[in-house]
């Protein structure tokens, strides 16, 4: 373990220079510790970091933003896997039976990431027909498991749910009922009203006429075929070039 020493700042050393339980989760405490883990882990393997520089991990996805290639390439998501070489599972877990589900699928050779509290990625190393057969061992050999899913299809349930809102925070589903609530009240108001209805279609602009607002941002958000990610990906490549032009 190579020696790291570190020199704060007199505000910083005055309140964290003696570690105490209380400090855990404080927001400038966190900060600290996880600047030193990084100086640490950049002592211990330097190459991984170098490696892993100028990309951006996205939550439940095996893909991340290269920002280096995508203002290089226009590359801007890259795959963590050679999915030539690997078959990815998803695999839910019993909540009540899937506590040995993790050890088990390591002590059967596979190796697993956790998605969220009650759901793995398990990679098996090969594809097609082989990658069947060990598949089939491997849900032999696994108990507490409700389902095993192919990466793709479980992504795309995902997406899914996502868009009927079953797995969208509390705070947006009430949301989203007030403003269904919202356009059932102003449908009742405006049955025999005829300006209503033309009021509705321009407010609508280029959309389709005669939906409610919800309905008419699912649409665009159909049609324009943007996500989060592809947002990001945009936003932080244009701020790399702007970087970038600004040292010329």
């Amino acid at each position: 373990m190579p020696r790291i020493s570190f020199e704060l700042q007199p505000e910083t050393a005055a309140r964290y220079s003696q570690q105490a339980d209380g400090l855990a989760h404080e927001a400038g405490y966190d900060s600290m510790v996880t600047a030193q883990l990084f100086a640490y882990l950049r002592a211990l393997q330097p190459a991984r970091v170098k490696e892993a520089a100028n990309r951006l991990f996205l939550f439940k996805s095996i893909e991340y933003l290269d920002l280096e290639k995508a203002v290089l390439e226009g590359v801007i998501g890259v795959s963590m896997f050679d999915m030539a070489r690997v078959t990815l599972l998803v695999a839910e877990l019993d909540p009540v039976e899937g506590g040995e589900a993790p050890r088990l699928i390591a002590a059967a050779g596979s190796q697993f990431k956790w998605v969220d509290h009650n759901h793995i990625l398990v990679i098996i190393r090969a594809s097609g027909g082989a990658a069947v057969r060990k598949a089939a061992d491997l849900a032999a050999q696994v108990h507490g498991v409700i389902s095993w899913k192919g990466f793709d299809d479980w992504r795309d349930a995902q997406v899914t749910a996502s868009r009927e809102g079953r797995s969208l925070p509390s705070s947006a589903r009430r949301y989203i009922r007030a403003l269904e609530d919202d356009e059932a009240e102003e449908e009742d108001d405006d049955d025999d009203d005829a300006s209503g209805l033309l009021a509705n279609g321009h407010a609508h602009e280029a959309g389709p006429r005669g939906i409610s607002r919800l309905e008419w941002l699912r649409w665009r958000m159909d049609r324009l075929k943007l996500t989060p990610s592809m947002l990001l990906a945009a936003s932080m490549g244009i701020v790399l070039v702007i970087q970038r032009l600004r040292r010329r």
